[in-house]
């Protein structure tokens, strides 16, 4: 089901709604709002992270990628009234080397991969100690990623040319997760 030719798609109390006709006046992407109501269709009230009070911003699909431009990811996360779905909103990024975070990112921030291609942000620091049950890209403590297909966990990034792991274990690439030469410290038996 999709919105008439003459009607915009927007998101309203939790909802995708089609809309024939909205207030003109309303917000523009970058202006203060206090309410979603307050911007314009395809905009959202949302704050961002360090920022003064929140802006209309355009909403975005966590589970797209690429739907951002360069420089930006989508921030899934709820509306100023709470509104929560898979969408979000287009926020800046800080590039940053998965093995030394302190080059580029804050005090209690650490370097996350944010897409396939290998591109990172400094987001706020993960928790979670290596070999602990993680969910998303932000889990796991700096220095440690969430990774596996069913069975996710924090593993420990090394550097493929530093020999960095622990005993029993080698630092190995994989493709489409790791860049600059970083790798994750997996088990010598699973290369058996």
């Amino acid at each position: 089901m999709g919105c008439e030719l003459d009607e915009l798609c927007d998101v309203r109390s939790g909802r995708a709604v089609c809309l024939a006709e909205y207030d003109s006046e309303v917000g523009e992407e970058g202006d203060p709002c206090e309410s979603s109501l307050e911007c314009a269709p395809g905009l959202g009230c949302f704050e961002q992270d360090g920022a003064a009070g929140a802006t209309c911003e355009a909403f975005c699909c966590g589970l797209v990628s690429g739907e951002c431009e360069p420089g930006f990811r989508c921030e899934v996360g709820p509306t100023v009234e709470g509104d929560q779905g898979n969408w979000g909103s287009c926020v800046d990024t800080t590039e940053c080397d998965l093995l030394a975070p302190q080059d580029a990112c804050a005090e209690g921030e650490g370097c996350y991969v944010i897409s396939v291609d290998g591109g990172t942000d400094c987001m706020s620091a993960g928790v979670l100690p290596v070999g602990a049950d993680c969910e998303g890209i932000g889990d796991c403590a700096p220095g440690s990623l969430c990774t596996g297909l069913a069975d996710r966990k924090c593993v420990p990034l090394c550097n493929l040319e530093g020999f960095t792991c622990s005993e029993g274990e080698r630092c190995r690439g994989y493709a489409h997760t790791q860049p600059w030469g970083a790798g994750l410290c997996t088990s010598v038996e699973t290369d058996r």
